[in-house]
């Protein structure tokens, strides 16, 4: 029962329990339907449209305190109603907007602990991606998610496991996928610790060579192209 504190994971829950009831009643609540006209029959559509809206309307007010439900009960339309919650717990535009920068902040800055598991940090970061999600402005897609948590990893410890999964294709990966991979790093490097610290120390090295190359590759001449011709 949502009681004014943690609008964003109660409108998820909500919105989810709508969706396995029927889509109508999601698409009630999310897009509302057609106004009626007055004083006219209601076509069979139109009055199925009106039966779905007063489920859903009823599914959210038994979710709701009396307190916030004595702000928003004179609404006719579950639409509207759902409106109105997110206007009072959510904000106005601008003010969510404020709110996507302060959350952005922390996502940007986010790190994973010493002693913390892949599991532990990845619990840390979903906590800010649905508060960054719960605000309507830009979502944060699970391949994104699935970058992030490769990004935080540190290079001593997962160098060897990230360097292997961004050699796949990232854009279909989702959090639990690499999250499995990620666990199974973990547990053999907690059964093997002297690979745990050669392979940071093979890592290291290949990351210094792969540099170095780089590095030779831009002080050589570029060939011109009449020395191009004559090679071919």
């Amino acid at each position: 029962m949502f009681d004014g504190d943690d609008f964003p994971y109660w409108k998820i829950w909500m919105e989810s329990y709508l969706e396995a009831c029927d889509t109508k009643g999601l698409k009630a609540a999310t897009e509302g339907f057609t106004t009626l006209a007055k004083d006219t029959a209601l076509t069979p559509q139109e009055q199925e449209n009106e039966k779905w809206n007063a489920k859903a309307k009823n599914h959210i007010f038994r979710g709701l305190c009396k307190e916030v439900f004595n702000h928003v009960r004179n609404h006719k339309t579950t639409h509207d109603l759902c409106k109105e919650l997110c206007a009072l717990h959510e904000g106005s535009k601008s003010e969510r907007e404020e709110c996507f920068h302060l959350v952005m902040n922390k996502l940007n800055t986010f790190e994973m602990l010493p002693k913390e598991s892949a599991n532990e940090m990845y619990s840390r970061l979903n906590v800010i991606v649905e508060e960054l999600n719960g605000l309507g402005l830009n979502q944060m897609s699970s391949a994104d998610v699935a970058r992030k948590i490769l990004c935080v990893l540190p290079i001593d410890k997962y160098g060897h496991i990230v360097t292997v999964l961004h050699q796949g294709d990232l854009s279909t990966t989702t959090p639990t996928s690499i999250l499995g991979k990620i666990n199974a790093h973990e547990m053999y490097m907690h059964m093997n610790p002297k690979d745990s610290s050669s392979s940071a120390k093979k890592e290291k090295k290949a990351l210094a060579l792969k540099a170095y190359q780089l590095q030779v590759m831009m002080m050589l001449p570029l060939p011109s192209w009449s020395e191009e011709q004559q090679r071919c």
